[in-house]
């Protein structure tokens, strides 16, 4: 068994082996380094944090490369009420600061001397093209079944002090049992600074057999001057039967925010098998 105890952070920059329990307590923090990072467990325990390294590629001529998730493989899993998952922002960045750079990820949103556009993903970001301005939000991608790539930044403007948003993080539990959240998992995308566009929500994926408790699942684009789109959040439940039994009382959103944007913008995408 590992505890990682309050206090302590502890990163996972690869497949770990296969241990009997891990346990995060209130105020300790678990994250993940690297794309195919894994933490192999037969129960995961969660009253502190799990997170992930913010995803860094800003060359999209060779195909955005996310390098950073949160990355599970266990048995059974339990959020418990002080218990969190916190990406928000981990994703694709933001154009930079008073630079009208375009954000960066597939979904990028449009950078411009006077406003930003926001980044898509599970839908179009919030742009603002009239009166000149040319700021186009991002455009969707990826899978609403199974969401397998981070949320993407916003663009920024040529304004001092602003900043594109960037995107939301990316979570993916594969859980041969049941996994029961109480407490969050936010994988939003981060607001703007000034006149930039904000970032898209991330992808939350989850497999189990079963899903229960009353915790909160979000993917939510990020705000402030132009909004980002809401991300991708999929929940594949194997055993219909014993999840009928059940009465879970979550609250999923995969949200988005026009701000001073135009109409192009879109919620994201919430899909489930059961």
């Amino acid at each position: 068994p590992v505890t990682i105890a309050a206090g302590h952070v502890v990163t996972v920059d690869m497949d770990t082996p296969q241990m009997a329990s891990v346990s995060v307590a209130t105020g300790g923090t678990l994250s993940f380094d690297g794309w195919d990072s894994e933490l192999n467990a037969n129960t995961i325990t969660v009253d502190g944090t799990l997170t992930h390294a913010t995803n860094t590629d800003k060359v999209g001529s060779d195909g955005w490369q996310p390098n950073a998730r949160v990355n599970i493989s266990c048995n059974n899993l339990t959020i418990t009420s002080e218990g969190k998952i916190d990406v928000v922002g981990k994703g694709f960045q933001g154009g930079e600061t008073a630079s009208q750079a375009n954000g960066y990820g597939p979904g990028w949103g449009k950078g411009t001397l006077h406003r930003g556009g926001g980044g898509g993903y599970g839908n179009h970001g919030s742009g603002l093209v009239g009166g000149g301005y040319y700021a186009y939000g991002g455009d969707p991608y990826g899978s609403a079944s199974k969401p397998d790539m981070p949320g993407s930044g916003g663009g920024s403007s040529g304004h001092a002090g602003s900043t594109g948003g960037a995107g939301g993080g990316l979570v993916q539990i594969y859980a041969n049992g049941s996994v029961e959240i109480s407490g969050v998992v936010n994988a939003n995308g981060a607001n703007a600074i000034s006149l930039s566009g904000a970032g898209s929500g991330g992808g939350v994926y989850i497999q189990c057999a079963t899903i229960a408790g009353t915790g909160t699942i979000t993917a939510n684009g990020g705000t402030t001057y132009v909004g980002g789109a809401g991300g991708r959040i999929a929940i594949d439940v194997a055993d219909t039967a014993a999840q009928a039994l059940l009465a879970p009382e979550f609250k999923f959103s995969s949200e988005t925010s026009v701000a001073v944007g135009d109409d192009t913008y879109g919620h994201g995408s919430l899909y489930f098998t059961s």
